[in-house]
């Protein structure tokens, strides 16, 4: 990306403007669960969330104004031990017609690995609604 392109990226999130502005609810829908999609296919084996966190910079690369909104763990009913985490977050943007819009959206992963060890690897699933 070019020095001018950069600069005018930050201007632009500076003066509060983002990507999805002055877009359509569905389209804005389309262009983050594009971003998502492209980050979070295969198996992550890291510690600490890496892919996780690499699609919350992502969204803020792509000057997408988004929001954590919580995180927890959903444990299995049988042993009693976390199986998944799930993160809630929000995009908001200004549609097509100036109104403010909200998309709710969902990070999942869950436990790929081992019987021993099932969080040796992680699979992620993302999206907005």
């Amino acid at each position: 990306m070019d020095q001018d392109r950069i600069a005018e990226k930050i201007a632009s999130y500076i003066e509060g403007e983002t990507s999805l502005d002055g877009l359509s609810k569905r389209t804005a829908v389309n262009r983050v669960n594009s971003l998502l999609s492209k980050y979070s296919k295969g198996l992550f084996k890291d510690v600490g969330w890496g892919a996780v966190d690499r699609l919350w910079k992502v969204m803020d690369s792509a000057v997408i104004n988004w929001e954590l909104k919580g995180a927890r763990y959903i444990k299995d009913r049988d042993t009693g031990e976390p199986n998944a985490k799930e993160w809630k977050f929000e995009v908001y943007f200004d549609d097509k017609n100036g109104r403010f819009k909200k998309l709710h959206g969902v990070i999942m992963a869950m436990a790929a690995g081992s019987v021993k060890d099932p969080w040796d690897r992680y699979d992620l699933a993302a999206y907005v609604s």
